[in-house]
Formats: structure tokens, sequence, C-alpha cells
């Protein structure tokens, strides 16, 4: 379950590490994609500060769509 996964304050190299090196970076974070699912994370210094997992009705996900789910 993702609720008792422990993300905050890890590094974007141990994200890379993790999930791998396909994400689509953003202003101030990355996410990673699969299919209509979503897991962005917002990086302060490279380290995760907050995270949120979003399930969306389209599987077409790019920066503006990530940017509009951050506001």
């Amino acid at each position: 379950e993702l609720g008792k996964a422990n993300l905050i304050g890890l590094t974007k190299t141990e994200l890379e590490s993790e999930f791998g090196n396909d994400y689509l970076p953003f202003d101030n974070g990355i996410a990673y994609a699969n299919k209509n699912k979503v897991l962005i994370f917002e990086l302060k210094k490279s380290i995760v500060n907050s995270y949120k997992y979003v399930k969306l009705s389209s599987e077409k996900i790019d920066k503006d769509l990530i940017r509009q789910i951050m506001e």
C-alpha cells in the first residue's frame, strides 16, 4: 500500500534507483507515469518534500497536466 511507503526525505538518486530514470521532470520535481496513474514528487534541493499519487481518466500525461495537478 502506498500509504505505508516512506518516500519523504528520499533523494532524487534514491528515487531513480527505486523507480528508474524514465520520468517527466517539471519545475520543482519529477513525475512517474504508468498508463493512467501518476506518482508526482515535489523536490527541494533534490530531496522529496512531498508526493501525490493520482489516477487519471486519460493516459496522455505531460508537463502541463502535472503542473495543473500540483496547483
